[in-house]
């Protein structure tokens, strides 16, 4: 689960994609310009504490701050964000955020990498612990699934009669949509906006020492940068 008194626990996504490998992506996307980006301002998302917590959080990653990558990051940034409607079993989860009130999304990171036919969209909140979606999109389609990370806590099952439990657990979407600003082009640095709906296949999860069912709905608001994989690794590698 989500922990709600920490919504601003993000992390740096990084996406990894298996080589050669062909997307599967079934269901179609739409295209509309009718997006509602308000929600997606930077600094009103990302106040200066919270600016900090990320740059802290990248460091941690051993990214150097001097290097161009990192300073490259930091500005791309205000470009890959996202805000993140969360529904168990059809409820939406109220979050606590920095102050003394509440809000009904969180604030998160979205990334976007293509390699050879796929397009992956990344979006998630958490640093060891996590919950996040990847939409993949090929053509005219698109799949999407939801990850749930317990860092290395086994408390997920897929079914009730599994025998052993999980410390990290993917389901597919058993019903999905998604909303495109405009039709991608894998341009490099191409910005993207879209807004993506999910009902994923319900899971099992162990809380202290009770077993419950978890039906997890989200609806996500992003805007990310395209970024191509093969350039992404090689700057790493050279860590400029």
């Amino acid at each position: 689960m989500i922990n709600a008194k920490s919504p601003v626990n993000l992390f740096l996504l990084f996406v990894l994609i298996t080589t050669g490998c062909k997307s599967v992506a079934q269901d179609k996307y739409i295209i509309s310009v009718n997006i509602d980006s308000s929600e997606l301002k930077y600094e009103k998302l990302f106040p200066p504490e919270m600016q900090a917590k990320l740059d802290s959080m990248t460091k941690t990653l051993n990214l150097k701050p001097e290097t161009k990558i990192e300073k490259e990051y930091k500005e791309s940034r205000k470009n890959n964000v996202a805000v993140i409607y969360c529904y168990d079993s059809d409820t939406l989860v109220k979050f606590k955020n920095e102050g003394a009130g509440s809000e009904n999304f969180i604030r998160a990171i979205s990334q976007a990498i293509y390699y050879n036919d796929t397009l992956q969209i990344v979006t998630g909140v958490g640093f060891f612990a996590s919950n996040s979606i990847m939409i993949k999109i090929a053509g005219d389609g698109f799949t999407g699934a939801y990850n749930e990370d317990a860092d290395h806590t086994p408390v997920f099952k897929y079914t009730k009669n599994d025998s052993n439990y999980i410390d990290d657990i993917t389901v597919n979407a058993l019903s999905e949509k998604l909303i495109l600003n405009k039709r991608p082009t894998f341009n490099n640095g191409e910005v993207l906006m879209g807004e993506y709906e999910g009902v994923f296949k319900p899971f099992y999860e162990k809380e202290v020492g009770e077993e419950h069912i978890r039906k997890v709905k989200w609806r996500v608001i992003f805007k990310c940068v395209i970024s191509n994989y093969n350039e992404l690794m090689i700057k790493k590698l050279i860590g400029k």
